[in-house]
């Protein structure tokens, strides 16, 4: 395969993660708003509202290969801001902290796939 194939094939798979992640919040609307609430978001609708416009907006640009700069940072900005406020917070206070820390490694992991994806960018089509 090359290298421009795997490209979109990886890109893809990061878009589906945060298609799939924007599709569970806007199912659950209101469990989302209640853990926002419990973590201290602030403006929680506004906040939910906003994180599936990033997620989809995300997912659209990684998918269709266009804005990857501006798409990239803000999705990684995204998911360190949910880590940080969530995981983060979880595990500091040792609720569910053996969950907490699977989720801030895949987030971290997640971040290192979409560095990637600024890295191949630049790579050559093979």
């Amino acid at each position: 395969m090359s290298v421009n194939t795997l490209f979109v094939m990886g890109r893809c798979l990061i878009a589906l993660l945060f298609v799939m992640s924007a599709i569970g919040k806007a199912s659950n609307w209101t469990g989302t708003l209640q853990l926002m609430k419990a973590h201290n978001i602030p403006l929680p609708k506004l906040g939910l509202a906003g994180s599936l416009i990033v997620e989809m907006a995300g997912a659209a640009c990684l998918v269709f290969s266009v804005y990857l700069w501006p798409a990239v940072i803000v999705l990684s900005a995204y998911v360190l801001l949910v880590t940080l406020f969530i995981h983060v917070t979880d595990a500091a206070r040792n609720q569910g902290r053996q969950q907490a820390i699977p989720a801030i490694l895949s987030n971290i992991a997640i971040v290192g796939g979409l560095l990637l994806v600024l890295a191949v960018r630049g790579a050559p089509a093979s």
